[in-house]
């Protein structure tokens, strides 16, 4: 063989050696994935070759891009999963939701961390502070008994007569027997016959508690706060029960329609309300407001009044005043509770509730109580008085 004819064959083995080799690293070129590794090859003798091996060559280089192309074509990325369903080959209908499938045991959230519930920190929780087992809840704080200020009281009876300087010394006593039963620091009380001097005390002292004839804690006791929590049962009459006394008329209707005197006509809504129970309105008569017990009495003796609207106090005093004995009673009430223990909205609940459960104790031998006309204390609830709250119109 000539050596052109050499030279020739050996140019055309090298070409087919390198677009092998070229054909090979094409993938790592286009990005689809790491460079295929090249074996190292014995160099062929260009002796041996033959025209067949670029006719092989040639044919290489199309196979390996159908390979690329084959695998993604664009990069070598993985397809996104299909949003149908795909067929189950056993023949149960897929399910689909109408989204986006994800693959087995996921939620479409990146998974956590078994026992993570999705928030960071410490694997397990929920998300809320844990509670020990068995606990429900933080439970209520106990109500404390112990007052953090001074405990006053206020003692207001109205429609009485009778000194109020002696009277405050008896409350004074009274208030010290319950601040030793209930271990109060500080504590003081308040006598007053008047409503309008209890508001003003009511406002400047803020009193825990009061003991009050029937009328004030009717009237009082939205504008306060009122709550019942005792009876106090007094030696002396007055407030139990009202009558309507006269001289020349014999019943209520004798009296209607005519002047009627009585000290008892600051509050309409008690006199109309609770005394009379709807046996009469005050527009029944012609009324005249008197300002003493005494002299309530004397308007009719007098015949200034027909007649007078009195309570039980004055019903027992009237015989005593000149005149009295030929008066009589013509009209009474029912029978009314007696004074009221409240607590009013001040008052905390364990102090509250203390002093409730120690009444029974601060009379039990206390000079003070039976000095101050009071006979026993008593616990009570609101229903000793629902029926007069319900008549308070």
């Amino acid at each position: 063989m000539s050596t052109r004819v050499r030279t020739q064959l050996l140019g055309v083995s090298l070409l087919a050696l390198a677009v092998t080799m070229a054909c090979d690293r094409e993938p790592a070129a286009t990005g689809g994935g790491p460079a295929k590794s090249v074996e190292t090859k014995e160099t062929p003798d260009p002796t041996k070759a033959t025209p067949e091996a670029k006719t092989t060559a040639d044919a290489k280089a199309p196979d390996a891009k159908a390979a690329d192309e084959k695998a993604g074509g664009s990069g070598g990325e993985t397809p996104p999963i299909a949003a149908t369903a795909t067929a189950d080959p056993t023949g149960a209908e897929p399910v689909d939701s109408g989204d986006a499938k994800q693959p087995a045991g996921d939620s479409g959230d990146a998974k956590q961390p078994a026992g993570d519930s999705g928030d960071s920190g410490d694997s397990g929780d929920s998300g809320d502070t844990k509670k020990p087992a068995g606990d429900g809840g933080s439970k209520p704080a106990p109500k404390s008994s112990a007052p953090k200020g001074p405990v006053n009281l206020l003692v207001l009876r109205e429609k009485t007569s009778g000194g109020a300087a002696a009277a405050q010394g008896y409350v004074d006593k009274i208030v010290a027997a319950a601040a030793k039963v209930n271990g109060w620091g500080e504590s003081a009380g308040k006598y007053t016959t008047s409503r309008a001097t209890a508001k003003s005390y009511i406002g400047a002292s803020k009193p825990m508690f009061g003991i009050m004839s029937l009328g004030a804690f009717l009237g009082l006791r939205s504008q306060y706060g009122l709550t019942v929590i005792g009876q106090a049962e007094v030696t002396a009459k007055g407030g139990r029960q009202y009558h309507l006394i006269s001289e020349e008329q014999a019943n209520l209707a004798g009296c209607k329609g005519k002047k009627l005197a009585s000290n008892h006509l600051d509050d309409k809504r008690f006199v109309e309300g609770v005394i009379a129970d709807g046996a009469f309105k005050l527009a029944d008569f012609t009324v005249e407001e008197t300002r003493r017990p005494v002299q309530t009495i004397k308007k009719v003796i007098d015949g200034e009044a027909a007649c007078a609207l009195v309570d039980d106090a004055q019903l027992a005093e009237m015989k005593g005043v000149a005149g009295g004995e030929s008066l009589k009673s013509v009209w009474k009430s029912k029978s009314l509770p007696p004074m009221v223990v409240v607590a009013f909205s001040s008052a905390p609940a364990g102090v509250r509730s203390k002093f409730k459960g120690s009444l029974g104790k601060i009379c039990s031998g206390a000079s003070a109580c039976s000095q101050a006309g009071i006979k026993r204390l008593k616990p009570a609830g609101e229903s000793a008085y629902s029926a007069v709250i319900k008549a308070y119109k």
